[in-house]
């Protein structure tokens, strides 16, 4: 628990600093930024120094900041100097003037250029990293988004131009998903999950071609760190055999699901509508989503059906799956199905639960006297 603990405050600062970043405050700009306010301290002492004795103007130190800050907006000495000291102290105040003008330039200028054209790389650690872009990006940005209250931290490593539009608070990291040097940039090392989504920004291909380049990712990316949870998207359903030798963890057929889906809800009409629901965060559609939890040790060794009736009266969720070590998951289990340690279930919840803390009891409808 202090482990996962340490390592979501580690997560959550690199996101702070690669924010900090793309907006232009660098460490290099920090720095800049605490020599020149250092300078506005040390400058009127030196100035009060050299002047107090012989400037009646410059009597008290004080006296001697509102110097400085009347030469600054003023652009002229407000009192007569009566040392070469002081002098020296005036040039020194001008060109720290200048400095503070051209530091503010170079953080808006940098703002801009680093923001939308993904230079430098992140600090980042169990991050969600998003190898590639297509037009279903702006949708699962928005669906991460929305997930632990929108602190999810999201990269994007894609050969763009510059940023997507809607950024919903992840960073964009400009290269090849490709490349171990941009993957590295992208802090894949440290990465808790990888997206690999079938990149088609660079012209019309083929569906092959755009597999064959999603394929080369995935190949970099389960070499780099083989235990980030990678999901892939695939074009065409003939090409899963040569992903599934990737070992890449979930593999996602578009054509297919989408075939499938409409199928489905020509057959049973309103199923598309129930899936969406059951997959998406957006209120207007509903608060229940599916999501996965750890067994707890309480409920080890217990049968399916006393599980399902528990979790569904003590946290008001629906059991719909249980999940192992391995990539099957086994659908609406028998009720006799007793449960393992370490295997996950999967409900259907009104937002994110810990089915080791205590129940929350059913509310109770009011009774009539």
């Amino acid at each position: 628990m202090r482990r996962d603990r340490t390592r979501k405050k580690t997560a959550r600062a690199g996101l702070r600093w690669d924010l900090l970043e793309t907006r232009g405050i660098t460490p290099a700009f920090l720095r800049a930024v605490a020599y020149l306010l250092a300078a506005l301290v040390i400058l009127p002492i030196l100035f009060w120094a050299f002047e107090h004795r012989k400037n009646p103007d410059v009597e008290a130190p004080y006296s001697a900041f509102i110097w400085m800050w009347r030469t600054l907006s003023e652009q002229a000495s407000p009192y007569p100097i009566r040392t070469i000291g002081g002098a020296i102290v005036y040039n020194v105040v001008f060109l720290v003037g200048v400095g503070l003008i051209a530091v503010a330039t170079a953080a808006i200028v940098s703002n801009l250029i680093r923001r939308t054209r993904g230079m430098g790389e992140t600090r980042m650690s169990g991050h969600v990293l998003i190898c590639g872009w297509n037009a279903k990006g702006a949708g699962i940005l928005a669906e991460l988004a929305s997930q632990e209250g929108g602190r999810r931290p999201v990269v994007i490593l894609a050969d763009l131009d510059r940023a997507p539009e809607a950024m919903h608070g992840a960073v964009f990291v400009h290269g090849d998903p490709s490349h171990r040097e941009d993957l590295g940039r992208a802090g894949l090392q440290r990465a808790a999950t990888a997206v690999v989504l079938a990149d088609d920004t660079r012209g019309p291909r083929s569906p092959r071609d755009i597999d064959g380049k999603t394929l080369l990712t995935t190949l970099a990316v389960e070499a780099i760190n083989p235990t980030c949870y990678t999901c892939v998207e695939v074009l065409l359903p003939e090409d899963v055999e040569h992903f599934r030798r990737t070992k890449a963890d979930e593999l996602i057929v578009s054509g297919e699901v989408t075939g499938l889906l409409l199928a489905s809800a020509a057959s049973d009409h309103g199923m598309s509508r129930v899936v969406s629901d059951l997959l998406t965060r957006n209120p207007e559609r509903g608060p229940d989503n599916m999501l996965t939890v750890d067994v707890p040790r309480s409920m080890v060794g217990t049968s399916f059906i006393d599980v399902l009736t528990e979790v569904k009266i003590g946290w008001g969720a629906t059991v719909v799956a249980v999940s192992g070590d391995g990539p099957d998951i086994e659908v609406n289990p028998a009720g006799d199905r007793k449960l393992a340690a370490g295997e996950r279930l999967v409900l259907i919840a009104d937002g994110p639960i810990d089915l080791g803390s205590p129940a929350v009891p059913p509310a109770t409808a009011p009774t009539d006297v």
